[in-house]
């Protein structure tokens, strides 16, 4: 490790009234070993504890920080702790779930997400060892472990899987057989990418905007497998997912795109999907599902597709979907900027990233993407970057 620096995360969920202390005190143990250590939270994050799947909130909620904040660190790897056990489960619940071949798959030792999240690689170094082998050399240097009592709550999926681990083990199925059932599982999932990256190549044309253009000879002529892959990719880009949509719902929008079926259009995970001329679609970002508005920062991921560099933090402006009424004045008073949305799709251009004051009832300042902005306010840079790959598991 000799010239490597560490940089601590601890996520606090916020779900328990006792996770803030431990937190803290985590920190301060990290600290005393010589480690710089930071505690992330978004007290916002929760209006109480989720009503349902409160542990895939959490999971959301720890990757968008932990990314976040190595994005605006500079930080180029994060490493995760996940272990063996950790592998066999997630395994099992996608098996439960239905999961197709990339959901065996489990999680992957490497992940690297070249052009987003600021170029931030994502290793799992403890995926084959043991949990008991963990235990074991946490004790012999000394250290206490800080124990999550969600961990026993048998109300989680996981938490009971984990209970079934005995039975299942005595069956063969033990923790090393599972987890190598997912490395096969990945192996052939890395051949049906590559053939996807085939497919996508001369079927979708992606615009620096955010949208894309699907021709839909090429989906039509692949293998149904590779078919459902390019659409769940362009679904996950175009609408800045970590996750790709669920199977059940991805195969019924394929059928549909296949058998004219669109109609009109149709949505799926916040994107919307629509005939486009003959044999073509056009997929963008549904704007009614854009929620997030974040003050400038010099490093921003915004949407989860627009990856903003500004020179300088700006807590009086905050960046937000431009909508229809940003759209409509900043049309009127700008028209470079109305030229340049009236060569996007409707659609497109109001869920572009604005610059908006942060006081209640102003206008927009601008779009990056419409017109250059005064000043600090103008980007150093902006660019779509949405998710290309995401086994990010646990």
């Amino acid at each position: 490790m000799t010239g490597v620096l560490l940089q601590a995360f601890i996520v606090d969920h916020g779900l328990r009234v006792e996770s803030a202390e431990e937190a803290a005190a985590v920190c301060a143990r990290l600290r005393e070993a010589g480690v710089a250590a930071e505690v992330l939270c978004d007290p916002d994050a929760f209006d109480g504890p989720p009503a349902a799947d409160i542990q895939a909130a959490a999971r959301r909620l720890r990757y968008r920080l932990l990314l976040q904040a190595c994005a605006q660190a500079g930080i180029g790897t994060l490493a995760l702790a996940h272990h063996l056990e950790d592998q066999a489960e997630t395994f099992l619940l996608r098996l439960a779930r239905g999961s197709g071949v990339d959901g065996l798959s489990a999680m992957a030792p490497a992940v690297d997400w070249a052009t987003d999240w600021g170029g931030v690689r994502i290793v799992r170094p403890l995926l084959d060892v043991a949990k008991a082998d963990l235990a074991a050399r946490v004790a012999a240097e000394g250290l206490r472990a800080v124990d999550d009592p969600s961990n026993r709550n048998r109300r989680f999926d996981r938490v009971r899987m984990r209970e079934a681990r005995a039975d299942l083990s005595a069956l063969g199925l033990t923790p090393a057989r599972l987890a190598e059932t997912a490395r096969r599982m990945g192996r052939a999932r890395a051949a049906l990418e590559a053939a996807t990256d085939d497919v996508l190549s001369g079927a979708a044309v992606i615009d620096p905007a955010g949208f894309a253009r699907l021709g839909l000879a090429p989906l039509r002529a692949a293998p149904e497998e590779v078919g459902l892959r390019a659409l769940a990719r362009l679904v996950r880009q175009i609408g800045g997912a970590v996750y790709p949509p669920r199977l059940e719902r991805l195969e019924r929008l394929y059928a549909a795109v296949l058998d004219g079926g669109l109609g009109g259009g149709r949505t799926l995970a916040g994107v919307r999907l629509a005939p486009h001329g003959a044999e073509r679609l056009l997929i963008h970002r549904e704007v009614a599902q854009i929620r997030e508005a974040a003050p400038v920062a010099p490093h921003m991921l915004w949407d989860g597709r627009f990856r903003l560099r500004f020179a300088a933090a700006d807590p009086s402006v905050e960046v937000r979907a431009l909508g229809r009424d940003g759209w409509s004045q900043l049309r009127r008073r700008d028209p470079q900027a109305a030229q340049a949305g009236e060569a996007l799709p409707g659609p497109v251009r109001v869920s572009l990233p604005a610059l908006w004051p942060r006081e209640a009832g102003a206008g927009p300042l601008g779009a990056p993407h419409l017109a250059a902005l005064p000043g600090a306010l103008q980007p150093i840079e902006i660019r779509f970057a949405g998710p290309q790959a995401a086994r990010l598991g646990g």
